[in-house]
C-alpha cells in the first residue's frame, strides 16, 4: 500500500518516482519489523524535491548497523542513506519520524 500511494503522488514521466517507491519501501518495512505499530505516510511533493515521512509509534530512533554478508535484514537504512539526497529521523510525540528527499523535477521542467 505505501509503494502504491507514493507511486500515485507522482505524474506520469516522474524521473524520481522509482527510486521513492524503493525508499519507501523500505522505510514502511522498517515501521513493520522494528517499530511493530500502526505508521503514517506522508508525501510532500513540490516541483523541486519530494519529501517522504514515515511516523510511527515506537519512540526508538532508528540505528544504521553493521551486517553480514548472511544477513537477511539490516540494509534498508543504508540503501536509503546511499540513495537519498537527505535523510534524517527525529523523535515526535508518541513515537518517531524517518524521512527522505529526492530532488524532484516535475515532467516538462
Amino acid at each position: 500500500m505505501a509503494r502504491r500511494f507514493v507511486a500515485s503522488s507522482f505524474g506520469a514521466g516522474s524521473e524520481v518516482a522509482e527510486l521513492a517507491i524503493l525508499l519507501v519501501s523500505e522505510l514502511a518495512s522498517n515501521a513493520v519489523l522494528h517499530a511493530r505499530t500502526d505508521f503514517e505516510l506522508v508525501v510532500d511533493l513540490d516541483g523541486s524535491r519530494v519529501r517522504i515521512e514515515v511516523h510511527d509509534e515506537n519512540p526508538a530512533l532508528p540505528v544504521l548497523k553493521d551486517y553480514v554478508a548472511e544477513s537477511v535484514t539490516g540494509r534498508g537504512l543504508h540503501i536509503v542513506a546511499a540513495s537519498a539526497d537527505t535523510w534524517g529521523f527525529h523523535a515526535s510525540d508518541g513515537g518517531k519520524v524517518v524521512w527522505f528527499e529526492l530532488v524532484h523535477r516535475a515532467p516538462g521542467t
